[in-house]
Parts: C-alpha cells; sequence; structure tokens
C-alpha cells in the first residue's frame, strides 16, 4: 500500500484525483463510512475504493506502479471530545494485491470489502508505535550527536522502552510522564519484580 501525495508523486497524484468522485472508465467502486471512539476523539472516516479496471492498471503501470489493483482515498474528520475543536483531511492511497483480491476475499458486500481496506489503512498507521519510530520520534535519536556514547544511549533507550511496555504502557509518551511523576513505583519494579501500585494503562 503507498500514500500518494501532490509535492512528491505529482503525475500519480493528478491520475488518482481525476478518479473521484466516481470517474467512469476507472473501475468498480465501493463506499463505506466508519467511525471511532478513542484517545479523547471521535473520528469519522469516508472511504471510497475502487477495483481498477484494465485501461487504469495499465495507465498506473506506465507511471510505475506495476500490479496496482485497487485505490482508493479517505476523508478523514476528527473530533476532540473536550474541546469540541474538529480537524479534517484527505488522502489518496494505491494498494498491489494477489489478483484477483476481491475474488480471493470471496466477493465480499460493498460494506465488508469497504471495511476491510478501513481495516488495512488503520494498520497501516500501527508502524508508528514499533520500536524505531519510538526512537526516533519519542526519543529523539536522530536528532542528538552523541558519537562516542551512541551505542550506549542507544542501549539504554531500547531497554528503558522494554521496560515501559512490559510495565503495561502501550503508548511510551505516557509511559515516560507516569515515570517522572511515580518514580518510585518504577524503582519498585526494577528492583523486585513487581508494582508497588497499580499501573493504568494509556
Amino acid at each position: 500500500m503507498g500514500w500518494i501525495k501532490a509535492g512528491s508523486q505529482p503525475t500519480t497524484y493528478e491520475a488518482l484525483a481525476a478518479c473521484f468522485p466516481e470517474t467512469p472508465g476507472c473501475g468498480t467502486w465501493r463506499k463505506g463510512t466508519f467511525t471511532e471512539k478513542g484517545h479523547g476523539r471521535l473520528t469519522t472516516w469516508k472511504v471510497e475504493v475502487c477495483r481498477l479496471g484494465p485501461e487504469m492498471r495499465a495507465y498506473l503501470e506506465s507511471l510505475g506502479w506495476p500490479g496496482v489493483q485497487v485505490i482508493g482515498r479517505y476523508r478523514v474528520k476528527q473530533r476532540d471530545i473536550a474541546t469540541g475543536e474538529e480537524k479534517q483531511g484527505e488522502r489518496f492511497w494505491l494498494a498491489g494485491a494477489p489478483w484477483d483480491i476481491w475474488v480471493r476475499l470471496g466477493q465480499p458486500s460493498e460494506q465488508a470489502w469497504t471495511h476491510f481496506w478501513w481495516q488495512a489503512l488503520r494498520g497501516h498507521w500501527g508502524i508508528e508505535n514499533r520500536l524505531f519510530y519510538v526512537l526516533d520520534v519519542t526519543w529523539r535519536e536522530d536528532a542528538q550527536w552523541g558519537r562516542w556514547i551512541a551505542k550506549g544511549l542507544h542501549l539504554f533507550r531500547v531497554w528503558a522502552t522494554a521496560l515501559l511496555r512490559r510495565w503495561g504502557f502501550r503508548w511510551i509518551p505516557t509511559g515516560q510522564r507516569t515515570c517522572d511523576a511515580a518514580a518510585d513505583a518504577l524503582m519498585a519494579w526494577i528492583v523486585q519484580g513487581k508494582l508497588s501500585r497499580p499501573c493504568v494503562n494509556s
């Protein structure tokens, strides 16, 4: 799955943008709307998926995207539950899969087909909580230039991340804040192998 941006892939972006909404000749269209609540915000996804026809697949291949069989657009609106502040965004994407994934999934209904791709889109963001992202963004490893001690600091960060996850934190920044406020509980866990008081996960 690839995200298409106007700045980095202008020709492909223009080709995909021209397909929406439901331009004849691109392929078979399906739509779905999904809502989820979490992390203090309500998010609504409007997902449009197009299973490409032969002509559009051939055109994208000529642009350097062989094997693409599905393109899509999602429009997302997030509302902060506490403040009521709203944010909106729109992204185009394309994906390749074993031909024909629609048949392999048992020719799903419109809702099931769009739900499948919605889950794929959401799963894409799972990388944000993986180790290298945490090291680069949360611990700001790439922004630091301690060349002689870089390896040692890297190991400390990896250990700290592992400890926080073992302690029950899904989101590392929440674990960092908790450690600042409850260092005694963290030290008790490290020394004794158990928590001195319960920890509520983020």
